[in-house]
């Protein structure tokens, strides 16, 4: 009960930071780019052993393409939300609609 708690603590705490700063050079960006491409032995063993998801909000579309070639066999442990797409012009991203309201 208290690992839930605490989960769902690091959620709300990602998800309210990332709401107030999306920019990529944020911390929260760079911790969550981290877990995604670069997860420590520990991390991935987590993940595994708790059959857990990870959810990453705010990321940018290249990142999310970049994960399902580069850490395939970790796609079923992780969601993303807020998926930032490019815009027409490349310059910007607008975060896309996924209906998680």
């Amino acid at each position: 009960m208290q690992r839930k708690l605490s989960l769902i603590t690091l959620i709300l705490g990602l998800s309210l930071s990332s709401c107030l700063v999306v920019a990529q050079e944020s911390a929260v960006y760079k911790m969550q780019y981290k877990h995604l491409m670069d997860p420590s032995e520990n991390a991935v063993q987590r993940e595994s052993d708790n059959q857990s998801v990870y959810i990453y909000e705010g990321m940018k579309l290249a990142d999310v393409e970049q994960a399902m070639d580069t850490q395939f066999d970790r796609v079923e442990n992780m969601m993303f939300v807020m998926t930032r797409v490019p815009t027409s012009d490349g310059a910007e991203h607008q975060t896309e609609a996924d209906g998680c309201d």
